[in-house]
């Protein structure tokens, strides 16, 4: 059966008992336990956790920006021996057209600055798109996790409700024949006190007035567990339930052969979908090693610089800065077999 018909069919039953004023009905028990219950609170929480996988999802396929900077103390100490320059003048007035000289930058205690912006963009990405992938099912998953929980609610709060009206009606049945047990048992004492009937007889009422007792305390005792636990699942203790109409016909909700109903439930029912969703998301995350050298394509911007600023007299002062703007290759040749273990 699909979930917007199993819906509609139970808040139908839900509210069969609702014409009756100032009772506390199943529709309103089913309400309260969607914000009391603590197993579906749990199952809410569980569901916006993996909501949150679809934005992870997204994230792996936007850019990613980082920004480093950093600062150090350094002592440094360069040497260029024979560098030619096509102008002889700045080879120390060397007369070939080829001249050469020798450079020499020197920082004995200087600061060194740098500052850098990337920003990388995924063209292609086995393992990346893999992930995506599977952190979409596992918020698919996580909605209908939810869903599940939703009708597995539905199930406690109409059992747990029913269950109530169930042990209150027994309490009501015991407590009629205990009451004409009682009046059978002062007849039969006094029918013995004018010697109309045998002590045998006085004691065999006696005895159903003992055993209808018990039974009473018994089913007094099991409402009250049965009320408890309606109570834990709603929050509401004490209110009068709502009953069933006697009649209330339940043929004209039923609808389809057995063989249909098995179709409904193997193309909607939600257990059958998380086993689905996980089998998808198992398959996903080996997949995402399938090819082991799958290569990494991203698209890289660069902006930053350095500066070494020397402190001391005679100390070098050397800048750098940069700006770039490419595609980035990576190839995994060997990773120690990980990629082959965890395809396996």
């Amino acid at each position: 059966m699909s979930i917007p018909r199993l819906i509609r069919i139970s808040l139908l039953l839900l509210t069969l008992g609702s014409s009756q004023a100032h009772a506390f009905d199943l529709l309103e028990a089913w309400q309260a336990a969607r914000t009391q219950d603590p197993a579906f609170a749990s199952a809410r929480a569980a569901a916006n956790a993996g909501r949150t996988k679809s934005l992870q999802a997204d994230a792996l396929t936007s850019p990613q920006l980082t920004l480093n900077a950093g600062a150090a103390g350094v002592s440094n100490d360069n040497k260029i021996t024979d560098a030619r320059f096509s102008n002889a003048q700045f080879a120390g007035g060397a007369s070939s057209n080829k001249g050469t000289t020798d450079f020499r930058t020197k920082t004995d205690a200087g600061l060194d600055l740098n500052l850098n912006l990337r920003a990388e963009y995924p063209l292609y990405d086995a393992l990346r798109a893999g992930s995506v992938k599977q952190l979409n099912k596992q918020a698919a998953l996580a909605e209908v996790q939810l869903a599940a929980e939703s009708q597995q609610l539905m199930l406690r709060v109409a059992q747990a409700y029913f269950d109530v009206l169930l042990a209150k009606d027994t309490l009501a049945t015991l407590k009629a024949q205990q009451l004409a047990v009682a009046e059978a048992l002062a007849s039969a004492k006094a029918r013995f006190a004018e010697g109309d009937v045998a002590i045998i007889d006085t004691h065999e009422t006696q005895a159903r007035f003992d055993l209808l007792a018990s039974q009473v305390l018994e089913a007094e005792s099991n409402l009250q567990l049965m009320r408890e636990a309606l109570g834990d699942a709603t929050g509401n203790r004490d209110a009068a339930l709502a009953a069933l109409s006697n009649n209330t016909d339940f043929q004209r909700y039923v609808s389809g052969d057995m063989q249909s109903w098995i179709s409904r439930a193997q193309s909607n029912h939600p257990q059958v979908h998380i086993q689905q969703l996980q089998q998808e998301i198992a398959q996903a995350e080996t997949g995402k090693f399938k090819d082991r050298y799958a290569p990494v394509l991203n698209l890289v911007a660069q902006a930053g610089g350095e500066r070494l600023q020397g402190l001391g007299n005679g100390d070098a002062d050397l800048t750098n800065r940069q700006i770039s703007l490419g595609v980035q290759l990576t190839v995994p040749l060997y990773t120690g077999g990980m990629r082959d273990a965890r395809y396996q």
